[in-house]
């Protein structure tokens, strides 16, 4: 996967996260910055934004011969990281192993970009996991999976966790 922070709008570095998994940065494709403040002079020359306003959400390699994969420059000894940064003006090569069936939502972790839409969700494997009992259904937002013989110590808790549980599930479909 290249993830890319260039063209109009790319100011913030974005920290990107994917729930269930680890990547493996590849490579950084770096701008150019100023040494004496650390800001942007120049993105990445690797990529060209292709699109008529310069937002860059269609672009294509500089080098045409790395379409097919062949990008010279790739990590020999991959970091691994749950999270990674993409700056300004940067691209980042990553990838990561599906092992592990299921949903996972992958984002920015600036909660402001997470729900304006810098948000996926990666549908991995054919066969997913079994749904746990009493999980809210699509379109229904009444939990009804607390157990009820649980200490008034912990119903609090309890009720917290099944808040927590709609509002993810709340945001989620309103990102979609």
């Amino acid at each position: 996967m290249v993830f890319t922070n260039i063209g109009i709008g790319a100011g913030w570095s974005h920290p990107i996260y994917l729930h269930g998994h680890s990547f493996y940065v590849m490579k950084m494709g770096l701008g150019s910055y100023n040494p004496s403040n650390g800001l942007l002079v120049a993105p990445t020359t690797d990529i060209v934004c292709t699109d008529k306003f310069e937002f860059c959400s269609t672009m294509r390699w500089n080098d045409a011969s790395w379409d097919t994969g062949n990008v010279p420059g790739m990590n020999d000894d991959l970091p691994k990281k749950d999270t990674f940064i993409v700056p300004p003006g940067v691209y980042v090569v990553v990838r990561f192993i599906s092992d592990n069936p299921g949903m996972w939502f992958l984002h920015c972790h600036i909660d402001l970009h997470n729900t304006n839409g810098m948000v996926m969700v990666i549908d991995e494997g054919d066969k997913k996991p079994a749904t746990p009992k009493g999980f809210p259904t699509c379109r229904n937002f009444e939990f009804s999976g607390l157990v009820s013989d649980i200490s008034s110590a912990n119903r609090c808790y309890a009720f917290a966790i099944q808040s927590l549980v709609i509002t993810v599930l709340h945001g989620f479909f309103i990102v979609l």
